[in-house]
């Protein structure tokens, strides 16, 4: 089958995947108090360049932006976690000349603790639900049309006044019964280390994605699964009950996909 151009890929990527999405993040894998939480994620994403299999960018004006406002409720017991959440947003790509705005995907997940007591290790499962808006006809859209089947193993570890957090997540990808697309299964891992400074943390974190070959009405689609490093830093405080984090991460290596930058604004209060 002719390989497809890059551009196309990383369409089908972001906006049947629905990249960003912060989900379950990283830090799900504190045992916090027993109670009912709300989380609060602001994301905006904007990438122009678009990267080939070898890495090299293949379009430098795909014009990609994406402002999403996630809402999240958690619970724990504290040994057992249950969380969904459901995105709303804007995203366009000028590349496309197509955006769409909307409710996206929900996504709900249920996991435990593990008996360790050195470090909070928390399995999870989690589903992502097609429920967003999607039409085969469009090329941009808030939803994905497909589901997403992701076990996750998170880790917590503090030591003084530092902290190290881990994430390792697999993502079985469905198929799109409207377009016949399966994008590829991902690895993605997820590291954040923090020191207090006063009342803020702050610290480097990381992100690497890497995916299969997507599948075209059951054909493979050679050289097209994605890989991605994004590094960057954040800061944490309270404020009045809630617990803020501004993290930015910027894209610096990427194949098949796009390269650019994500800022969040985390909220999160106990109910």
């Amino acid at each position: 089958m002719p390989r497809r151009p890059a551009c196309l890929l990383a369409a089908a990527a972001l906006l049947l995947g629905g990249r960003p999405a912060p989900g379950v993040d990283i830090y799900d894998g504190v045992r916090a108090p027993r109670g009912l939480y709300f989380l609060s994620y602001s994301t905006f994403y904007a990438a122009d360049v678009v990267t080939g299999p070898s890495g090299d960018a293949e379009t430098r004006d795909f014009g990609y932006r994406s402002a999403r406002q996630i809402l999240r409720l958690s619970w724990y017991s504290p040994d057992y976690v249950v969380t969904a959440l459901v995105p709303f947003g804007y995203t366009r790509a000028d590349a496309l000349d197509d955006s769409a705005t909307g409710p996206g995907d929900i996504l709900v997940a249920a996991g435990g603790f593990l008996p360790v007591r050195r470090a909070d290790l928390l399995a999870l499962l989690a589903a992502k639900i097609p429920s967003g808006d999607f039409d085969a006809a469009d090329r941009v859209n808030a939803g994905s049309g497909q589901w997403d089947l992701r076990p996750s193993l998170f880790i917590h570890k503090a030591a003084g006044p530092y902290t190290m957090d881990g994430v390792v997540k697999y993502s079985f990808r469905q198929e799109n019964p409207d377009t016949d697309f399966k994008p590829g299964d991902e690895w993605r891992v997820e590291v954040q280390a923090t020191r207090r400074w006063g009342p803020f943390r702050i610290g480097p974190g990381a992100s690497w994605v890497t995916g299969a070959d997507a599948e075209q009405d059951g054909a493979r689609l050679r050289d097209s699964g994605p890989r991605l490093l994004a590094v960057g830093a954040e800061a944490y405080s309270r404020v009045q009950g809630w617990s803020v984090t501004l993290q930015y991460l910027g894209d610096v290596y990427s194949e098949n996909t796009t390269r650019g930058h994500l800022v969040t604004l985390k909220l999160c209060r106990r109910l």
